[in-house]
């Protein structure tokens, strides 16, 4: 229980971000007397820590759809297709891919003869 004029601090585990006032204060709920108190503000919410949808090579699959801290695609190219780029991105604490999204390249080889 909390005293009028205390404070709550909120804390986030890793890899949650909070999205609201992080120090809550304790004041007398004059709407509702009786009741008890109320916080100064809305209740603040624990975000997973998302680096988004990534997007998917032309030609190419991924392996997740799980975009979330601490997750990891794999991506691969149809047949025909070779990957470049990196095959593997990790979502870490900041929230950003670990690099851009592979391109797949067809594997096509043209000869041209001498004249």
């Amino acid at each position: 229980s909390f005293i009028f004029g205390s404070f709550a601090t909120i804390r986030c585990d890793s890899g949650f971000v909070l999205r609201g006032k992080q120090k809550l204060k304790c004041i007398k709920d004059i709407e509702n007397i009786g009741t008890g108190g109320k916080w100064d503000a809305e209740t603040p919410t624990c975000e997973a820590i998302s680096c988004g949808y990534p997007g998917v090579p032309e030609q190419g699959a991924m392996d997740n759809t799980n975009y979330n801290y601490p997750s990891n695609i794999t991506f691969s190219c149809f047949s025909g297709y070779i990957l470049r780029g990196a095959s593997v991105l990790h979502c870490p604490l900041t929230g950003t891919w670990t690099a851009p999204v592979p391109e797949c390249i067809g594997n096509h080889f043209r000869h041209s003869k001498p004249h």
